[in-house]
């Protein structure tokens, strides 16, 4: 029995550093961010938004977004809460970055957007 827990917690601690991890050092500025833009265009809707990224590290960061609008799917706009950017954005270090990023979501049954707000955006590390 003990070699089993053993096990099941050596399992446990080599997945945990698995996936993408959110930075705690770049941060999406969402008082100098805004939603554009939304469009609806083959099965998918295409938000396009201004972000700013603000970097508190040391060194230079690649970085990539990765939003949800749970708001949109009970609108209908969208089919999963679930948004993403292919793209990859440089942070400078001790500064910042504005970028214009368009995320991708599937269409739900709606062609309303509730409201202008942004998504709620995670910078994960693109390393």
């Amino acid at each position: 029995m003990r070699r089993i827990a053993l096990f099941a917690l050596a399992l446990a601690l080599a997945f945990s550093g698995c996936g993408p991890k959110p930075l705690g050092d770049v941060t999406v500025d969402r008082e100098n961010s805004f939603l554009s833009d939304f469009t609806v265009e083959g099965g998918q809707v295409l938000m396009a938004c201004h972000i700013k990224l603000k970097n508190a590290c040391a060194e230079d960061r690649w970085v990539e977004l990765r939003a949800r609008s749970p708001g949109d799917v009970i609108g209908g706009l969208l089919a999963s809460p679930e948004l993403s950017s292919p793209e990859r954005f440089l942070v400078p270090a001790n500064g910042s970055a504005a970028y214009e990023v368009t995320f991708v979501g599937k269409h739900g049954r709606g062609e309303r957007k509730l409201n202008r707000l942004l998504p709620d955006i995670t910078v994960i590390d693109a390393k």
